[in-house]
């Protein structure tokens, strides 16, 4: 169950931060900056949700490294409003 909460974190990251990524970028003239972030948090959140998936992940000397992801994850959703 923990990978579920872990995976469904990691999904509702990605959702939530879609919507305020168009709205920062909206009156942006060119659209690959926007496409930039979308591209970024889309990756982190889907490496995130694939690894927290994996059994073998649960192990207690991976804490580390899913702790990690967790904070790429998080400054990846918040690196778009330092960059507006």
């Amino acid at each position: 169950m923990s990978r579920l909460d872990y995976g469904g974190i990691s999904i509702l990251i990605m959702g939530s931060s879609y919507p305020p990524i168009f709205y920062v970028f909206t009156c942006e003239p060119a659209f690959g900056t926007r496409n930039a972030f979308l591209a970024l948090i889309t990756t982190t959140s889907t490496l995130c949700f694939i690894v927290t998936m994996l059994p073998a992940m649960e192990k207690p000397q991976f804490r580390p490294l899913r702790g990690f992801m967790f904070i790429a994850l998080g400054l990846s959703a918040g690196i778009p409003f330092i960059y507006s």
